[in-house]
């Protein structure tokens, strides 16, 4: 006998197959009970849209309808349903060979064949019934394992899951090994609220350090004045006048000079003078600082450049550091009648503003400066209310060509959490006679401050420091000032008052007069005390 071809093996199967089809209809076979497994799942075919097949046959009519996987057809769509829900989709199996047999109809759940359509109903009914259940119970034994006992529907869900996981090989599964998928539907649980909780810390967290892009000095300052509007704190006037200054403020990089009071140095001097002959302390100031406060626009967020203001007040006295800093300081004022809006010019240098001073961090990162630091903060400042530290600080006075050494305590040194070595460093600092004295920078989790002295007990050695606090109000400095040398208290800081784990020291170090060391400086780095 000639051997058939593959292609010729699928089309004689194929003919086969439709042939038997139209014989079983035509034979009506016995009805199927209706509580049969393959009488209860029908599916939803749209069998009306069904008229065109691949084979017509010369019986039909205009109106019969093909079945869409074989050459049978009915004027009935139900009867085509029927038909397809035995013969294909309920997959009896139907195995056709190259004799004239009948066809073999395969269980689709074991490897028994049957003759007939009845047998195999009979067959399925009795031996895998337990693997059907009717719709109005609720399911409750793995189709995997036989396991049952579960709770609902998605702990069930849970459980099977873990037979058909890619992540890693299920556990055994025995019928009294409930507490297992039980314990694991728990772990799900929790970490999904574990990663709830840890969504809405970091949210959190960005929006405290100014990581949410969500405003920037301009914006915040309009919205915190017209709450103030709204409470009645600032008239309608003030605020008018606030947001003119803040416009050109913004627009030619000076500070406004409203936070600004000036000669903070000065004034403690002159207090201290008066009370020298009942004072049991020393004391020794850095050069002249004026303190900057936050203001509207950086309320909660602005205190390193607010610091990094009042270094620059220290700052522009000296030739060689002004010589430094004229690039950041010095602006062109484009009308002189808009002089009257600021008063933080310095030995007739302007203060730069916030955002002024953004801009000179992210030059100095596009210049190479502190790579770790622009990655960390997304290499943007300008027109975001974002955090700064020790680093940028550090950053951006090696852009402009000045030293510094950072100087880390990296953890208490004194009973609980004082640090009596960083007050002893301070105070040694101030204590040297030198001709020029910068303030130092002073940062710890979350804020920072710059101290501008320090003062040693001549009875017991104790220190104190003198710190100007950016959150501090002008309006409070100048209570402070009014009050005489007893204001002096609301700057002082005793052990007892910095108990911070770590802190950090910025000090102005000299004039960068080389290019090698300019290239140098571009690395931050720092010394861990003690």
């Amino acid at each position: 006998m000639k051997p058939m071809k593959k292609n010729d093996t699928h089309k004689k199967n194929d003919e086969n197959r439709g042939e038997y089809c139209q014989n079983r209809e035509a034979k009506k076979p016995e009805t199927i009970p209706t509580d049969s497994p393959l009488k209860r799942s029908v599916p939803c075919l749209n069998l009306n849209g069904l008229s065109n097949s691949p084979k017509r046959s010369k019986e039909a009519t205009a109106s019969s309808i093909y079945c869409p996987l074989c050459s049978f057809f009915s004027a009935e769509p139900d009867i085509v349903e029927q038909h397809i829900n035995i013969f294909h989709f309920e997959s009896p199996e139907v195995v056709i060979d190259d004799s004239d047999s009948e066809p073999v109809l395969a269980c689709p759940i074991c490897d028994r064949s049957f003759e007939n359509v009845a047998l195999l109903q009979l067959h399925v009914d009795s031996d895998h019934s337990s693997l059907f259940s009717d719709s109005s119970k609720e399911i409750n034994v793995c189709p995997v394992c036989q396991l049952n006992n579960f709770r609902d529907s998605d702990q069930l869900a849970v459980h099977v899951e873990q037979h058909f996981s890619n992540v890693s090989p299920c556990t055994p599964v025995t019928p009294g090994n409930v507490d297992y998928f039980l314990a694991k539907e728990f772990q799900i649980y929790e970490r999904k609220k574990q990663y709830e909780r840890e969504r809405k810390e970091f949210h959190a967290l960005q929006n405290q350090y100014g990581m949410d892009n969500k405003g920037n000095y301009k914006i915040q300052s309009e919205n915190n004045m017209a709450k103030a509007v709204e409470l009645g704190t600032m008239s309608v006037a003030e605020y008018q006048e606030m947001k003119v200054a803040i416009g050109l403020s913004e627009r030619l990089g000076i500070d406004d000079g409203h936070s600004c009071t000036k000669r903070i140095c000065s004034v403690i001097t002159s207090f201290n003078e008066k009370a020298k002959n009942n004072s049991t302390w020393v004391t020794y100031l850095a050069n002249e600082t004026s303190h900057f406060a936050t203001t509207y626009g950086d309320t909660g967020w602005g205190c390193g450049y607010r610091n990094i203001q009042m270094l620059l007040t220290c700052l522009v006295s000296n030739p060689d550091y002004k010589s430094c800093v004229e690039g950041l300081c010095q602006v062109s004022r484009q009308d002189s009648q808009e002089n009257w809006l600021f008063s933080s010019s310095h030995e007739g240098m302007d203060i730069p503003s916030v955002s002024r001073i953004q801009s000179f961090i992210e030059k100095a990162w596009k210049a190479g400066f502190d790579l770790p630091g622009q990655e960390q903060l997304g290499g943007i400042l300008v027109n975001t209310r974002k955090w700064i530290g020790a680093t940028e600080v550090a950053t951006l006075f090696s852009y402009i060509g000045i030293k510094y050494r950072l100087m880390d305590f990296h953890q208490p040194t004194g009973e609980g959490k004082m640090h009596p070595v960083l007050f002893e460093w301070v105070f040694n600092y101030f204590a040297k006679s030198e001709a020029f004295k910068p303030c130092l920078y002073l940062q710890h989790q979350g804020h920072s401050r710059t101290i501008v002295g320090a003062e040693k007990s001549l009875k017991n050695g104790a220190i104190r420091l003198l710190v100007l606090d950016p959150g501090h109000s002008k309006e409070r400095m100048e209570k402070i000032i009014s009050q005489g040398s007893g204001g002096l208290k609301h700057i002082r800081r005793y052990l007892t008052s910095l108990q911070a784990q770590q802190y950090q020291i910025m000090v102005i170090d000299g004039v960068i007069d080389n290019d090698e060391e300019y290239q140098r400086s571009k690395n931050i780095r720092s010394t861990r005390i003690p």
